[in-house]
């Protein structure tokens, strides 16, 4: 069985607690997603950076390798680079606030909301970039989240 992330907002300053089939994997910062900084995976620090307006990040390990990039086509697409693989994460049609990982024309992977939180089903990928993954689609729903209230002020 593989095994799934889910992530929950949590607290304030708001985090995110991030189990991995109910064993806790890592707690992020919104601030983090927003401006970037540290994050510890399996117990080794990452940092987490992109750019102003949320449409590229990049995770790098300690000693300064980028082991993650992501870039954002228009309003639903991301390309993301990763041990050498690209990976397409877009909108998936059967669903709405569910995305789908793809190498080439292959799904490889989804994430979604679901109650509380969002979950990532992603197998074949490193905890590294399983992580890295949601953390993005983190980071762009909490940036499609401002954009929506700032329109309704």
């Amino acid at each position: 069985m593989n095994p799934v992330l889910h992530a929950s907002r949590t607290g304030l300053p708001p985090r995110y607690d991030i189990v991995e089939d109910g064993a806790p994997a890592t707690t992020i910062s919104a601030r983090v997603l927003r401006r970037g900084g540290d994050v510890e995976i399996d117990g080794s620090r990452y940092t987490l950076s992109g750019s102003a307006f949320g449409r590229s990040h990049q995770l790098s390990s300690q000693d300064g390798r980028f082991l993650a990039t992501a870039q954002r086509e228009g309003l639903t697409h991301w390309t993301i680079e990763a041990g050498g693989r690209t990976f397409r994460l877009g909108r998936d049609s059967e669903g709405i606030g569910a995305q789908v990982l793809a190498e080439g024309n292959e799904p490889i992977g989804r994430v979604r909301k679901v109650v509380r939180g969002v979950e990532a089903d992603l197998p074949g990928l490193d905890r590294p970039t399983q992580l890295f993954v949601l953390l993005v689609v983190l980071a762009s729903n909490r940036r499609r989240r401002r954009a929506v209230a700032v329109a309704r002020a």
